[in-house]
């Protein structure tokens, strides 16, 4: 009974995290545009394609986040709420998982979760992943179930959510790859069936996109009907396993995962840097938090070699290398979403078979850590991004609705928190790349009635978002904000 209170407070705490960080991380990057889709949906019935409200590319994102955003906008006004609601019930869902599978170590595991830091921070902002964990762990729950009971309804259920997977996003394909992998160790022609449903169940999106982009993985691999397409990512398969051993990869994966924040890995030392200069005793605390992630990774490993041939360690194992598919072509850290689930039932177990006292004591000072640098990284960006928040209200109020704007580099934020015509620069359906020599011509031609720009993206600003706003320096803005060295500019074309 006292345990089962502690956990209770345990997810308690989880959730109430949770809602700390979806109040105080800003929406930003990929968020952005997943957001003014689904309100798109929401308000039209319908799913873009082309429309400048898709942001930077046309919408070619499995929907099923997406249409699920649209429901929760339509019934409570507030599309925000999506990665809340998924993230919260993806603790339960863990929860119910581990009690089936990993009962010694369920508590344990379900209390990882709750101060996980990358399950944290995505379950405050926009992107598809949380989603994507509640479904994986419905799609392994059902999966292992069918191993114990030989059940076709339990695989049926697998083979179904599955599907659902990879109708979130391109590399929700890897629970279907890596159960139907650890059939085939045993019963090939069950192994093809299960495949093949999937594939079918799957295939309505992949045949849409094969129609409208000539790829049904479009801009992935090649570029279909629009190779020239600024989005289109096409690597020679020597490339990606070269980036396979790339250890920057892997330790911005290791990093982004003990961060929480997406990509945050990438520019993890450079942030560090700016730490060390401010903060004191900062390079002392890192090290510490370091060595503590450390171990909390080494314990998970130590968890599996300690499961040594089990049907979930095998699993475990195919889907970990399914993940390396789509790790290899972009290097994020939630190309691995799949295999958390595993990752966090292991280390549970290597930390119950820690053998030395006051091991609940070092684990709580680990976790208030690993969730303190995490909020702390929120906190941070939020406090950043405020700063510009000015600059988007002065847009959508002294901005006509019908005018086109021009944001480099960030259509998607420009979508979401001005709701102006937004347009995207270069590819399908959006702007040319201008010139120095024709620059006017392009903005007259595609009816941009606004140039925007900020020195908070300028660093990022590729040569012909500089051309952009290089263009309109010398004149007189008809929006100027300032705060400190951070400023955004609205030129009249």
């Amino acid at each position: 009974m006292e345990s089962r209170k502690k956990l209770r407070a345990i997810i308690i705490a989880g959730i109430i995290i949770r809602i700390l960080f979806w109040h105080t991380t800003p929406v930003t990057g990929d968020a952005s545009f997943h957001y003014s889709i689904a309100q798109y949906i929401a308000n039209t019935g319908s799913i873009p394609v082309f429309e400048y409200q898709t942001g930077p590319d046309p919408f070619w994102w499995p929907p099923l986040f997406h249409i699920s955003a649209a429901f929760v906008f339509a019934v409570s006004g507030v599309v925000e709420l999506t990665p809340l609601l998924f993230g919260i019930a993806g603790i339960f869902a863990f929860r119910r998982f581990c009690m089936a599978h990993y009962e010694k170590n369920a508590d344990t595991a379900t209390a990882i979760l709750s101060f996980l830091p990358f399950h944290i921070y995505y379950s405050s902002i926009g992107y598809l992943e949380t989603l994507m964990f509640l479904l994986c762990v419905g799609a392994f729950h059902f999966y292992l179930n069918h191993l114990k009971t030989k059940s076709v309804k339990d695989l049926i259920f697998s083979c179904i959510i599955c599907a659902l997977c990879a109708g979130t996003h391109y590399h929700g394909f890897v629970p279907l790859m890596g159960i139907t992998g650890h059939l085939a160790l045993s019963r090939k022609k069950t192994a093809i069936a299960f495949l093949v449903a999937g594939l079918m169940l799957s295939s309505p999106w992949y045949v849409r996109n094969h129609i409208v982009f000539g790829n049904p993985i479009w801009p992935k691999v090649h570029g279909g009907f629009y190779p020239h397409h600024s989005g289109v990512a096409s690597e020679p398969a020597s490339l990606m396993i070269l980036n396979l051993l790339d250890p920057e990869r892997w330790s911005a994966l290791f990093l982004e995962f003990w961060v929480g924040a997406p990509n945050s890995g990438e520019d993890f030392w450079e942030n560090t840097g700016i730490g060390r200069d401010s903060v004191p005793f900062f390079t002392f605390f890192l090290l510490l938090w370091l060595l503590m992630t450390i171990a909390a990774t080494a314990t998970g490993f130590w968890g599996f070699l300690r499961a040594k041939n089990d049907s979930s360690a095998q699993l475990a194992l195919i889907v970990f290398f399914a993940s390396l598919l789509p790790f290899s072509a972009n290097g994020l850290a939630r190309m691995f979403i799949a295999a958390i689930p595993f990752a966090l039932a292991y280390m549970a177990a290597g930390f119950s078979a820690w053998g030395f006292r006051k091991k609940h004591i070092l684990a709580a000072i680990a976790c208030i850590s690993f969730v303190g640098v995490s909020y702390a990284y929120s906190y941070t960006y939020m406090d950043i991004r405020s700063r510009l928040n000015p600059f988007f209200d002065m847009i959508g109020e002294d901005i006509p609705s019908d005018a086109g704007v021009i944001m480099p580099h960030n259509v998607q934020e420009c979508l979401y928190y001005t709701g102006k015509k937004c347009i995207r620069i270069g590819g399908v359906a959006g702007m040319p790349y201008p010139t120095e020599e024709n620059i006017d011509i392009v903005l007259k031609d595609n009816d941009i009635g606004f140039v925007c720009c900020t020195s908070f993206w300028s660093r990022a600003y590729k040569d012909h978002d500089r051309i952009i706003c290089e263009r309109f320096a010398d004149e007189e803005p008809v929006i100027e904000h300032l705060s400190g060295d951070l400023w955004g500019r609205c030129w009249k074309t």
